[in-house]
């Protein structure tokens, strides 16, 4: 006699019937990815301003930036094009919002490469 009987998951819930515990857990940690990735994001302490527009991270710059996390805050980071399987490490996308200015107190600069 089942006490617990295993119940077939229905909508969408059933996409995550198919995978295995480690492939799952793959999948959970690639899905937080989309907008806020592992720890959050952190804020500039004064204002982006406009012209603003994504763009993707040259592997150069997105290999210092994950470097520069290593760092700071002494864990495990790896840029999304270097995963090959799961791991534990945080990832760090190498999409981004680029602003062409930053206004600190009374100063504005601008950007070279957002022009």
């Amino acid at each position: 006699m089942d006490i617990i009987k295993f119940k077939k998951s229905v909508g969408s819930l059933s996409a995550h019937d198919e995978f295995e515990s480690d492939d799952y857990l793959n999948f959970i940690r690639l899905s937080c990815i989309k907008d806020k990735s592992a720890i959050g994001i952190e804020s500039f302490p004064e204002e982006l301003m406009n012209p603003c527009h994504e763009t993707i991270l040259p592997n150069d710059i997105l290999n210092l930036l994950v470097n520069f996390y290593k760092n700071l805050y002494d864990n495990h980071f790896i840029s999304i094009s270097s995963m090959i399987s799961p791991s534990n490490d945080i990832v760090v996308k190498s999409k981004i919002k680029q602003y062409g200015r930053l206004r600190i107190g009374a100063d504005i600069y601008g950007s070279v490469q957002a022009a």
